[in-house]
């Protein structure tokens, strides 16, 4: 049995010189006194987009300042799910060569779209190659780069779903 404490916390933080805050979803108390900080999103877009990534960042420092664990679902299933899901590695060089032109700079939203569309690419395939080559992702306003600025995401979270 346990016990499920809605935004039971807001953790301040910093990021740009901007003094933020966020407020993760549940804190999840287990009866042997062992508590980890919940935040559910609505669907795997969410769970990889940069602005999410930001505000986990301060919960990931938080809950080891604190002793928690840390878990990110979407009800049913972690962000793990991206990691064995099959995409077609044609696309994923296609994309990566984009982004490779350049510099490395970014997709537009119209470029995406293309490629998109020319391959029939699925949301959850395209969220699959984010997750699997650390691109930076953005979903509203659309922007994909060659890799996250979020490296303590994905050191303490996606590398230790291995």
């Amino acid at each position: 049995m346990s016990n499920n404490l809605e935004q039971p916390i807001t953790i301040n933080y910093v990021r740009q010189n901007i003094h933020r805050h966020y407020t993760p979803d549940f804190a999840v108390l287990l009866d042997n006194g062992t508590c980890f900080i919940t935040e559910v999103k609505h669907s795997y877009n969410d769970m990889l987009d940069g602005r999410v990534h930001e505000k986990l960042e301060a919960m990931i420092k938080f809950c080891e300042n604190s002793g928690m664990g840390l878990l990110l679902t979407n009800g049913r299933h972690s962000v793990n799910y991206l990691r064995n899901y099959p995409y077609r590695r044609d696309v994923e060089a296609v994309i990566q060569n984009k982004l490779d032109e350049g510099n490395g700079e970014t997709i537009s939203f119209a470029e995406f779209k293309k490629i998109k569309d020319k391959y029939n690419l699925k949301t959850v395939e395209f969220l699959a190659m984010v997750f699997k080559n650390n691109w930076g992702y953005y979903s509203f306003p659309f922007n994909l780069t060659l890799k996250s600025q979020y490296s303590l995401f994905r050191k303490k979270v996606i590398n230790r779903l291995k």
